[in-house]
């Protein structure tokens, strides 16, 4: 169960992040509506977290996932290439 878990929350954030006008990993950002699909998966999973520890680790998880993929996910397009700048 955590598994999904994890993997929901983590796919919740980049679906998130993937909407923000700013990224840099897609050359176009994704449509808003894809901010509330995101928000009502990151919520799926931490239903899902709270059917198998308590409510109060499961929330505490999820924000700790949320800010380390959120604050990871914008090193991702100097790692993987992305969009080139000429000089």
């Amino acid at each position: 169960m955590f598994f999904i878990f994890f993997i929901s929350v983590t796919g919740a954030c980049t679906l998130f992040y993937l909407t923000h006008p700013n990224q840099k990993i897609k050359p176009k950002s994704l449509h808003t509506r894809w901010r509330w699909v995101a928000l009502l998966w990151w919520i799926a999973g931490v239903y899902v977290a709270t059917v198998t520890v308590a409510t109060s680790t499961a929330i505490f998880s999820a924000l700790t996932i949320s800010m380390a993929v959120c604050g990871t996910l914008p090193f991702f397009q100097l790692f993987f290439g992305g969009q080139h700048h000429a000089q």
